[in-house]
């Protein structure tokens, strides 16, 4: 007894040992990241907060300040989160929580919600704090945030990608004159021994990035003259022979270093420009006559402002001069950067009509030197976090930003935004073969990139086979033509980046169809070909996607034919019960489609001869009393499926390959014994792929399936005068390609008769 009391102490005592341990490592995990975070350290301290919340996931003050370090430093989304959990959790963790909830809220376009705490946070402070008025700021601003963006501009923004981005802040891009090589700034940890700032971030390096082809940039270089502090790009000029630099020396510095070859030479101070005080940034207009700068130097709350330096006649800079017009205000503005006509100045401003943070503005100069008053760009360049450091391309095409935006890598990134305009496109509708313009139709432009767009071209009615729609640049179309409530044919149009003044001529080409001829001699083609075999998986009687499609056309033509009558008989190699049973689901599958089974004639089962495919599948054979009726809806049966007077079916490839599946072959032994019977007609069989792979790739692909298709038919005894072929790539998709089914109905080879 004496034994197991011992030994249930011990038990105890090793419990009671492991939760103090426990206790002691979550207290210190917390002691160390609460240490961190008073310093404004937040990427060091959310690790801390991270290892406190996998021991105690409802630690409130553990929420809410990691909620507050992933706000400033990585996930908006995460920041809100966790900042909301605290709060439920203890709505008193932390006397500034409503704000940090309005931050969040605002940062995560939640414009409502964030009034809402913005306004209770502000009802707890006395009206003489100094936080009421930046209260008041931020509430300016949310309803600023809210209104632009309502109203977005057409710009497309895109992450520059992780080359270039790391989860470090990366920002002040600078682009040479060919947009070949980026300049730009990262405080990244490249695995380097580097000095910490005080916000336990390293410090800034300028590095460099070459473009290896037109999309992919290469592993960025630091710069050689590098230093242990601050150093940090903002501009090219004279050609790309001379480069502006921020160094950290005296407070904060402006440098200049000149190309030497290949290598810059070492930095040195640009005249009349540095104090004792801060210079962020500077810019040389393209003429070299005016240097542009930011510094707080004039303000006692060490905010900055934008001031000018002139080169005088005899080339030295002037003193100090100070904008005429609106732009500095009592915020920081910073990062000009000026248009080659000198006439239109770009910066960032934490003042002015402003989403949040900084913003980038625009102000033009008149002929007395007063700048206008500043526009904001507007969202999606500018958002609630900070973008600033705005950088055109010298051809003006491309702009570049640093953001803090959801989705990015790390605190800042880099950005390129990309106009798009509104052009006109003009539209020729005509038919194939006979090359008529075709007049009556409705011609539908759909903008496929809808998350950068405002709005999308509207439709248009097509009169006398030409006609004009606006549509936006860089964007893809889905274009469809339409005849009442029918779909002629459906393509997709890629409208690459250009400018306004680009007019882009577009040609529709319609399938060549002529009416039913049933004059042709031997009888009604039709008759004999206008059903194909169903096809069923090796000992299964359960219909397969491509087999129900099948059948949706065979119930179309029947419908639209209802004096038609359907043999059908199932066929197996050796199981006739199976063979029964296939014919049976292709009847019950009919029937659901609405066809009475009493036209349905089920012949008895039979044994096929076949070794291939042919050994199981459902044989289905018209039987007709009158003249075929091919008026059929393009949704189930597309136009371009309709022949001479017969329809042909889609011969199908193996992805990304050019070898026929056996039901292809089949198809073409049916358009063999129709070439046969009509030694006169003539065909063209054209090509299609579906949307895997690049165009170039897909183009080429198409080709070789629709030559594999005429190479078969020809090895069948056809004349090679007699076929044709053509590929079209995936520029005509019989379908959506958001499916494997769809897509290989997309990968087929159709057959157009070109005469009889």
């Amino acid at each position: 007894m004496i034994q197991i009391k011992n030994l249930t102490l011990l038990i105890l005592i090793t419990l009671l040992s492991s939760g103090l341990t426990k206790a002691q490592d979550i207290s210190s995990s917390l002691k160390q990241a609460n240490s961190l975070y008073k310093d404004d350290q937040f990427r060091n301290a959310l690790p801390f907060y991270e290892e406190v919340l996998k021991s105690q996931p409802d630690h409130a003050e553990a929420l809410f300040k990691s909620g507050v370090c992933y706000l400033n430093r990585f996930s908006k989304e995460k920041a809100l989160e966790n900042i909301l959990k605290g709060f439920q959790k203890d709505s008193t963790v932390n006397k500034h929580i409503r704000y940090w909830m309005g931050r969040a809220y605002h940062l995560n376009y939640k414009f409502d919600e964030a009034l809402v705490s913005y306004t209770i946070y502000k009802s707890t402070l006395r009206k003489r704090d100094q936080r009421s008025e930046d209260l008041r700021i931020h509430l300016d601003q949310t309803k600023v945030a809210a209104e632009l963006y309502k109203t977005p501009k057409n710009y497309l923004v895109l992450d520059m990608g992780s080359v270039i981005n790391s989860s470090f802040s990366d920002h002040s891009p600078v682009i040479s004159a060919d947009g070949k090589t980026l300049f730009y700034t990262s405080r990244r940890d490249d695995g380097k021994e580097k000095k910490e700032e005080l916000d336990g971030e390293p410090f800034e390096d300028i590095i460099f990035s070459k473009k290896i082809d037109s999309l992919t940039w290469g592993k960025p270089e630091e710069i050689h003259f590098n230093t242990t502090g601050h150093d940090a790009t903002c501009q090219l000029y004279d050609n790309d022979t001379k480069m502006i630099l921020y160094k950290f020396h005296k407070g904060g510095d402006i440098y200049c270093s000149e190309k030497d070859g290949d290598k810059w030479t070492e930095p040195k101070p640009f005249a009349n420009i540095n104090s004792k005080k801060f210079e962020s940034s500077a810019f040389v207009t393209a003429d070299g006559k005016t240097a542009y700068f930011s510094t707080n130097r004039y303000k006692k709350n060490d905010d900055l402002d934008i001031y000018y330096i002139v080169k005088e006649a005899d080339g030295n800079w002037s003193k100090v001069k100070e904008l005429k017009g609106p732009i500095n205000t009592k915020f920081d503005e910073d990062a000009p950067f000026i248009s080659p006509d000198g006439k239109t100045m770009y910066f960032s401003s934490r003042g002015q009509k402003n989403m949040g943070g900084f913003d980038i503005f625009k102000s033009t100069v008149d002929d007395n030197g007063v700048w206008s008053e500043p526009e904001n760009l507007g969202y999606p360049i500018n958002t609630p976090d900070d973008d600033v450091y705005y950088y055109m391309s010298s051809n003006g095409l491309r702009g570049y930003l640093s953001s803090y935006r959801a989705g990015g890598a790390g605190e800042k990134d880099i950005y390129e935004i990309i106009p798009i305009e509104t052009i006109k496109c003009k539209l020729l509708v005509m038919e194939d073969v006979t090359g008529k313009k075709i007049d009556g139709l409705t011609v539908s432009f759909t903008s496929q990139k809808k998350e950068y767009m405002p709005s999308a071209a509207s439709d248009m009615t097509h009169d006398g086979g030409t006609a004009e729609v606006k549509v936006f640049s860089f964007n893809t179309y889905k274009i469809a033509v339409l005849k009442g409530n029918d779909t002629l044919k459906t393509e997709f149009y890629d409208i690459p980046e250009c400018d306004q003044n680009r007019i882009f001529n577009k040609t529709i080409i319609l399938p060549y169809i002529q009416k039913v001829d049933t004059t042709i001699k031997k009888g009604p083609v039709a008759h004999r070909y206008v059903f194909r075999k169903t096809y069923f998986a090796e000992n299964k009687s359960t219909l397969s996607d491509e087999a129900k499609h099948e059948l949706d056309i065979t119930a179309e033509i029947l419908k639209k034919n209802p004096d038609a009558e359907l043999n059908i008989k199932g066929t197996d190699k050796s199981n006739m019960a199976l063979a029964k049973k296939r014919a049976e689901a292709v009847t019950n599958y009919l029937a659901e489609k609405g066809i009475e089974p009493s036209r349905i004639n089920t012949m008895e089962a039979d044994k096929s001869k076949s070794a291939d495919i042919n050994n199981r599948s459902v044989d289905l054979n018209i039987k007709l009393n009158s003249g075929l009726n091919l008026n059929l809806d393009p949704k189930i049966v597309p136009s371009y499926m309709i022949g001479n007077s017969f329809v042909l079916r889609n011969v199908y490839f193996i992805s990304s390959k050019s070898d026929l599946k056996p039901e292809g072959k089949a198809e073409l032994d049916t358009l063999k014994n129709i070439l046969t019977d009509f030694p006169t007609l003539k065909v063209e069989l054209a090509g299609h792929t579906d949307d895997v792979g690049n165009d170039e790739y897909n183009q080429k692909l198409s080709e070789s399936r629709a030559k594999a298709a005429v190479d078969y038919l020809i090895k069948q005894g056809i004349a090679a005068d007699r076929v044709t072929y053509k590929g079209y790539g995936e520029t005509m998709p019989y379908s959506a390609n958001d499916s494997d089914f769809n897509r290989q109905l997309n990968r087929r080879t159709e057959v157009k008769i070109l005469s009889k």
